[in-house]
């Protein structure tokens, strides 16, 4: 959905993103002024008091004062606790210094994770558009008390810290939760406080002389101060009360006790003086926090609410407006709150009619969110649900406003809730997005058994701006086959597909895109790799038909993934192409789940040997993985770095990417994951030696029941066969391996019938079979034909060994010289042990991978202390690792080491 798509169905009230009007009774501030301009140098301004000290008015007169249109201001409100709700209006009216920001960024909110990444788009975006004043730009966010949401604290946290060019002014009631005291102590913060936006006893007189024409005596000034103490809102309502002379003496004498006591007490006072129309006029519009004069005569039943909001205005009743030309007002926020203290004392059923008039005022004019809200307070839950049900899919899946939503639905009653399978549905999907799948199944029994709509309800399409016709049981059946899916439950998932594709209509995109999905989850864990393909890639087409491409990029790259697990490397690699082009724009960021292609693509660039760019390329995508909070993607992202740290050598950083992993997988709490990551440590073992935790984990395996699909039980098996080799148990190798072949070949699993026939190749070379060169026979024109590299290297075996009884023609073969070029360059050091024939002065005790390392330099002719520095590690420990190294190899100095280390294949 487009940005202007998005606002025509949820439009923004454009009077938070206005500064409100200055009225004309103003007493000129210029020490305030000063004091805000000389903070322009730092980050942030904290305008902290309590209400009523005037600093929203004070905020404006700075603004004009400066003469700028450089200034951006948002109004906040408990709605925009909702993070989404929060930057859709503060992008808006971010827009008006930096056009586009707003369209750039609104269609991340959706997909968004983590704020980190979000942010740093932001602040880049900022700091480029705003670098070329000389004045840095304002930001100014009024009422700021009313957030409490902890990410929202941390994100203005963040702006404040790395925003070079955007001053950002707060006012509120209390001290934000932001680190005050580190700005303080770097100059970057102007606060102002209660004392300092007191009126000083001139201020007062003038305020009350000139906006309020009373003339008090010395003392009657000198008594309405003190009992005041210069707060300008209790000097307003009083002054309100005084123009009347016959109530000075008693006012002066009650005017005792707190702020709060104050304003309920004058606050009092001015509504009994009010006529009965005015007092009628306030206590019923109390109810709305913006109002205009349309909205007021619905509310209020009348024609003459213009005449009433002009007449306010002039009265300075509290009346605040927010734009110059009037049309729209809010009281200020105590008188607001006082007035709906009495409020309360109407009628419950008086109350709720006005709400529900609202309600319908604000839906006839398209503000459907305000209209919900309304319907809520008049705890109309009829129409609540009525008007809530069209656009709960869009809130959630367009909007991404979950926070919201939730707390709509979560104030309706539940038995109504069960009754309504829309509502039912929505509750479903936003309690899957919050990571409570145990719910789930319980709200879509719910949706399923709830009164049967006679006949398809029309939804509008929040995702093309268009319109089709769907069922609820189609919906609840594609969320039930992905939840199946999710759960690894193969058999149940394809029938509920089944059963989900009879049901859904032909233009149902997002949920045939769902389905799709879920069924080439299974697909591909069954192995049926080329069909679960052909999912991912329809799916992907029928989410860019909605314009859903956070969604598509993922299904691509999940096709690309199935193309490795083929061996069709080429053809992967333009998928996963595609998958990042999708999730970048020209101009823009990047998607959030555009990371998803980086790992793919990365894995083929390391099967093609190329190791930097695979580096580089994996590295891009954790760290944008990392900045979004996808722990998904690094569940796989981080195995991905372990191998490609195995094929550099680096041990210690392979450890490093698996322990990370782990640690995210635990979080997730995703047994395919866990299971997946289980078997990355099992190689990692096998890269490093450590074949006897290799058993241990082979024992445990073998202790559980439950069943496994059929692709993870394959890496499994080729684990089992490498374990077998590197045990010197080749015909125990074949045993494992002689099966999986045919298997392989029928579900088209290129990749694994590659894997399968080197390892096969090796077992036959330990057995010093003539099978052997039959295997690389078939192996090799089939690894040539994709360019692979690293399947070779990576078996730790010198290439003039195992290309050694290879026909001439095939010698010559590209792979080969490739293999044998890569192998000779001084770096290499290969990321598993050798399978050589162990039969020559086989190690009692493997190298470690430090072990291997050191042995490797000692080839390169590196003395003692040049592998120190080289390793960054002492001398002594150097000289510790050759003693074992030699007691190892059964031999008593370096030469040897080396002669006998060639002779086993550790070295070339």
């Amino acid at each position: 959905m487009s940005y202007e798509d998005q606002h025509r169905t949820f439009p923004l009230l454009s009077t938070r993103l206005h500064r409100p009007a200055l009225t004309s009774r103003l007493v000129p501030r210029a020490h305030l002024l000063r004091r805000l301009s000389s903070g322009l140098d730092g980050r942030l301004t904290v305008i902290s008091a309590a209400a009523g000290s005037g600093k929203t008015t004070l905020l404006c007169e700075w603004i004009d004062s400066l003469a700028t249109e450089r200034y951006a201001w948002l109004a906040l409100d408990e709605d925009t606790n909702d993070p989404v709700r929060f930057w859709r209006y503060l992008l808006t009216t971010l827009a008006t210094l930096s056009p586009g920001l707003d369209t750039q960024l609104l269609p991340l909110l959706p997909a968004m994770q983590s704020d980190h990444y979000f942010l740093t788009t932001l602040v880049n975006r900022l700091n480029s558009t705003l670098n070329l004043a000389t004045v840095p730009a304002l930001l100014f966010l009024e009422d700021y008390h009313v957030i409490t949401t902890p990410i929202l604290h941390h994100a203005l946290g963040f702006l404040v810290e790395h925003l070079e060019h955007l001053h950002i002014v707060l006012s509120t009631r209390a001290d934000p939760p932001l680190r005050l005291a580190r700005l303080r102590g770097r100059g970057q913060l102007l606060e102002l406080r209660d004392a300092d936006l007191r009126f000083t006893t001139e201020e007062s007189a003038v305020f009350l002389r000139e906006c309020f024409h009373l003339m008090l005596t010395p003392e009657e000034h000198t008594l309405l101060y003190t009992q005041t103490e210069g707060w300008v809102t209790g000097l307003q309502l009083a002054a309100l009360i005084l123009q009347d002379q016959t109530h000075l003496p008693r006012v002066l004498q009650t005017l005792k006790g707190s702020h709060r006591y104050i304003l309920e007490y004058l606050t009092d006072e001015i509504l009994q003086e009010q006529p009965e129309s005015i007092r009628v006029f306030l206590l019923h519009t109390s109810i709305l926090e913006r109002l205009s004069a349309s909205l007021c005569d619905a509310l209020c039943q009348q024609q003459n609410s213009q005449e009433m909001l002009t007449h306010l205005e002039q009265k300075n009743l509290f009346l605040i407006p927010l734009d110059d030309e009037r049309q729209w007002f809010r009281y200020h926020h105590l008188f607001a709150d006082v007035l709906r203290i009495h409020l309360r004392q109407m009628p419950p059923e008086q109350r709720n009619a006005l709400h529900l008039r609202a309600s319908e005022w604000y839906e006839q004019r398209g503000y459907r969110c305000e209209a919900i809200h309304h319907a809520l307070e008049a705890q109309h839950w009829l129409r609540a649900v009525s008007l809530l049900e069209p656009i709960a899919r869009s809130l959630i899946w367009t909007n991404g406003e979950v926070i919201t939503i939730l707390r709509w639905i979560e104030q309706i009653p539940l038995d109504l809730v069960r009754i309504r399978p829309r509502l039912c549905l929505a509750y479903a999907w936003l309690l899957l997005l919050r990571g409570s799948p145990t719910d789930i199944e319980g709200w879509l029994d719910a949706a399923a058994s709830a009164p049967a709509e006679t006949a398809p309800f029309t939804e509008v399409d929040h995702y093309h701006q268009r319109s089709h016709t769907s069922t609820v049981h189609s919906q609840i059946s594609a969320l039930r086959a992905l939840l199946s899916g999710l759960r690894g439950d193969c058999d149940q998932t394809l029938t509920l597909c089944e059963r989900a594709y009879a049901q859904i209509a032909p233009d149902d995109y997002v949920h045939l895109a769902v389905v799709q999905n879920a069924e080439g989850l299974v697909l591909q864990a069954q192995g049926q790799v080329e069909p679960a393909c052909a999912r991912f890639l329809a799916a992907s087409q029928n989410m860019l038909i909605q314009g859903v491409d956070s969604s598509a990029n993922i299904l691509l790259d999940r096709a690309a993934q199935t193309l490795v697990i083929q061996g069709k490397l080429h053809e992967a690699w333009q998928v996963a192409q595609q998958a990042i082009r999708l999730g970048s724009t020209p101009d823009g960021p990047t998607l959030p789940n555009a990371c998803y292609a980086y790992a793919t693509s990365a894995s083929i660039l390391a099967e093609w040997n190329d190791l930097d760019g695979a580096l580089a390329t994996i590295t891009q995508g954790i760290v944008q993985g990392e900045q979004t909070g996808n722990t998904d993607f690094l569940c796989d992202g981080y195995p991905t770095l372990m191998s490609i740290s195995l094929a550099r050598g680096s041990f210690l950083e392979a450890q490093t990417a698996l322990a990370q992993a782990e640690e995210v997988a635990r979080k997730r709490d995703i047994a395919l994951k866990q299971a997946s990551i289980a078997t990355a440590r099992a190689s990692l073992w096998l890269a490093e030696g450590r074949l006897e935790e290799v058993a241990r984990w082979q024992k445990r395996r073998q202790q559980q029941k439950q069943p496994i699909p059929l692709l993870l039980a394959e890496m499994l098996a080729l684990i089992d066969a490498r374990y077998a080799l590197l045990t010197q148990q080749p015909q125990e190798a074949l045993a494992i391996l002689d099966p999986l072949l045919p298997a392989a070949e029928a579900g088209k699993r290129g990749e694994r019938v590659l894997k399968i026939l080197l390892l096969q190749t090796l077992a036959y070379q330990a057995l010093k079979s003539e099978q052997a060169g039959a295997c690389l026979e078939r192996l090799l024109p089939l690894a040539e034909r994709e360019g692979y590299l690293r399947l070779f290297l990576d078996t730790g075996v010198p290439p003039d060994r195992l290309f050694a009884h290879l026909p001439e023609h095939l010698r010559a073969s590209m792979t080969v010289r490739a293999v044998l070029r890569a192998w000779r360059q001084p770096s290499l050091i290969t990321s598993f042990p050798s399978y050589e024939d162990r039969s020559i002065q086989p190690l009692l005790e493997p190298l470690s991978p430090r072990e291997r390392e050191i042995l490797h330099l000692i080839a390169s002719g590196e003395s003692n202390q040049e592998i120190a520095e080289t390793l960054v590690i002492a001398p002594n420990t150097v000289k510790r690792h050759i003693g074992s190294i030699l007691a190892k190899l059964g031999v008593s100095n370096r030469t040897q080491a080396l002669v006998q280390a060639r002779k086993i294949g550790l070295i070339s």
